[in-house]
């Protein structure tokens, strides 16, 4: 902004920041929960309202406002490529049979004492090969909800233990679109975010399981109704071919992340690795296959619930997706301009005094603001933008930032009444949140080990900007200033 413009424009004051932070939460909640509008078009509309106050009573100019649309666009277009490849390789492996064959061999280790933990190991492997929640709580969800019900398992466990399985990948698969998306507004890539959770999700994960395990000694002995199993049993093995070189897909693209190669050739590679197994083992035609890559799988077993499960993927299914990040940059470069989030920052940033409290508070701000928008992506959203400074002045990368908006953002789509997965779960399990949110406990394991590591200052991952001393970043957070470059 030159000079000229600077001097006819004038700033934010924190109360109108406030008003306008309130008219667009309480416009996105109307928008999801009354107005039965697309998030997309609701970020949208917020977006053209702060506009239009921002050019009328800020007197900020149009170019500037677009200049802003523009640099947030730029710094999040690599997180829109990495959501197309992931369209692609999850598209790839349905074809393959690469998912498929996780969930044939999954349901068949189901046993009465074991079915809490297999459910939930189960649908964290789904989850994580294909990011997705919702399709596995909506399809998959639905056939062990009903063996849980035949063998007499308390439904708000078995709720819990579906739902945290597919909601692990929500928050840690690197083809999800709540890491690319925290990705994207923190300036990362969601193989960082990834790396990044591995210190408080692993353990949550670990920790499930073996209560998950004991919890299912209860139900020793209980006899199954395989009855329930069969049909998608059959099902699947009519349909595919099954061998053990499918797992190369998924094992290439983990070990690439491993050795820190680039992403996007990986994602495409392992594209390229599950066209090929769907062409030489599960005989599909080259054209075929590359159509799936590109429009998504179009299953016909027979099986609804197995259909919609084996349906979806491609560079197609991704665009509903793209479009709301899309929006929410468009409103994102608009609120950066007019400074709303600096203001109501500024405010907040006071009580930021060490990397735990920093930690502690946009936890909790993530948290109130899918209260309050009933939506994980605006939360995310607007606490990247709002956070990301006040974490490199603590010595902290963005990532950190990224890591954090999973942790507390992604579960609580499932966790807050009014929210489209709580809503999923209720008319697809019908179990209500309060009902399993006790039960999700790879979640708040995960999110008190976050601020715990915090406040002790481990797994911190630097922010060490060239040419800047380590005392001169850390000035507005001096406790912790000593440990700025600690590993």
């Amino acid at each position: 902004m030159s000079t000229v413009e600077k001097n006819k424009s004038r700033q934010l004051n924190f109360a109108e920041a406030m008003v306008l932070l309130v008219f667009f939460i309480s416009f996105l909640i109307w928008g999801a929960m009354v107005g039965k509008l697309p998030t997309g078009m609701s970020v949208l509309i917020c977006g053209v309202v702060a506009a239009a106050y921002g050019m009328s009573f800020l007197k900020i100019s149009w170019e500037n406002m677009y200049q802003s649309i523009q640099r947030v666009f730029l710094s999040g277009i690599g997180a829109i490529l990495i959501l197309l490849f992931v369209g692609v390789i999850t598209g790839s492996w349905l074809a393959a049979g690469t998912t498929p064959m996780l969930i044939y061999y999954g349901l068949k280790m189901i046993t009465p004492g074991s079915f809490l933990v297999v459910a939930f190991l189960l649908c964290s492997i789904v989850s994580m090969a294909t990011g997705s929640g919702w399709s596995i709580i909506g399809s998959f969800g639905v056939a062990l909800m009903g063996v849980a019900l035949g063998l007499g398992i308390n439904p708000a466990m078995a709720g819990a233990a579906i739902a945290a399985g597919s909601y692990l990948g929500d928050k840690w698969s690197p083809f999800s679109d709540v890491p690319n998306l925290c990705a994207a507004v923190t300036k990362g890539t969601s193989f960082d975010i990834f790396m990044a959770e591995i210190p408080t999700t692993l353990p949550g994960f670990l920790a499930a399981i073996v209560i998950y395990i004991i919890i299912g000694l209860r139900f020793k002995g209980a006899e199954l109704d395989t009855s329930l199993l069969a049909p998608i049993l059959q099902g699947l093995e009519s349909t595919y071919k099954f061998n053990m070189l499918l797992l190369i897909p998924p094992i290439f693209v983990i070990g690439a992340g491993i050795l820190k190669w680039p992403t996007l050739p990986s994602l495409f590679g392992s594209g390229l690795l599950g066209a090929g197994c769907g062409i030489l083992i599960q005989g599909r035609k080259f054209a075929d296959v590359f159509k799936i890559m590109y429009s998504g799988n179009k299953s016909a077993t027979g099986i609804e619930s197995l259909d919609k499960l084996l349906s979806g993927g491609g560079l197609g299914n991704m665009m509903s997706l793209i479009l709301i990040i899309m929006c929410a940059f468009m409103f994102a470069g608009i609120i950066d301009e007019m400074g709303l989030l600096t203001v109501i920052m500024q405010r907040l940033s006071k009580l930021a005094t060490s990397r735990g409290n920093l930690t502690l508070i946009s936890a909790i701000t993530t948290i109130l603001g899918i209260y309050m928008s009933s939506s994980v992506y605006v939360s995310c959203i607007v606490n990247g933008r709002m956070w990301g400074e006040s974490y490199e002045r603590c010595g902290m990368d963005k990532v950190k930032l990224g890591q954090t908006l999973c942790e507390a953002g992604s579960h609580l789509g499932m966790v807050v009444p009014w929210s489209g997965g709580a809503l999923i779960m209720m008319n697809t399990l019908g179990v209500s949140w309060n009902q399993y949110t006790p039960y999700l406990f790879n979640n708040w394991i995960s999110l008190i080990l976050l601020i715990v590591f915090a406040y002790m200052g481990k797994f911190n991952i630097p922010y060490v900007p060239e040419g800047e001393a380590a005392s001169e970043r850390a000035q507005n957070c001096p406790q912790m200033a000593p440990k700025a470059t600690e590993a």
